[in-house]
């Protein structure tokens, strides 16, 4: 059995910025539209604070789990004078909370079973509501130097809906159940 803890702390300056520059109107198609235009700068601060745990068990040959937590909070600030629309909400489109479990499971006749499930906290900006995922893997080792694989990504659902920004119109990523043979040979 062995464990594992990480504190960490970064503190972050000269982040990139958009800054608002003079607005004008002007007509498309004889529509008068306001633009608004954006100036790349460096304006903005982030202190990023957390932990990582992990535990790991081998209770036999053969057998291995991990279990393991993280949690970071993120504070991002702008320099005084700074207009940024966008900084600010990007401290919200990172998840607090994950936790996770990992096995892998020798089995009989040269095949392994490496199952992975996690949890990940809401994204409070990008909408993206709390959720739990597993991916799992089946593998036979055919000899010494090829292995077969036969993988599910998205295993507890069809899709789930992970994250959108705020930034520009981004669109939202959906990540969707996916199935796939992996081949590994080893010269």
């Amino acid at each position: 059995m062995s464990l594992d803890s990480t504190a960490f702390f970064a503190d972050y300056s000269d982040l990139a910025t958009f800054e608002r520059a003079q607005a004008s109107v002007t007509a498309i198609n004889g529509i008068p539209v306001v633009v608004q235009p954006l100036d790349f700068d460096s304006n903005g601060k982030s202190h990023i604070y957390g932990f990582e745990n992990l535990a790991e068990w081998a209770p036999a040959t053969g057998t291995r789990v991990q279990v393991w937590h993280s949690m970071q909070v993120v504070h991002t600030s702008l320099d005084n004078g700074s207009t940024d629309p966008f900084l600010k909400s990007e401290q919200q489109n990172l998840p607090v909370t994950q936790l996770g479990a990992r096995g892998q499971f020798d089995l009989p006749s040269d095949f392994e079973f490496n199952p992975f499930i996690r949890f990940v906290d809401p994204v409070v900006s990008g909408g993206a509501g709390a959720y739990w995922e597993a991916q799992l893997q089946l593998a036979w080792r055919a000899t010494d130097k090829l292995r077969l694989a036969l993988n599910v990504n998205q295993a507890l659902r069809d899709q789930h809906f992970e994250y959108r920004a705020d930034f520009l119109g981004r669109p939202e990523t959906n990540i969707e159940r996916s199935v796939f043979m992996t081949v590994a040979y080893q010269y």
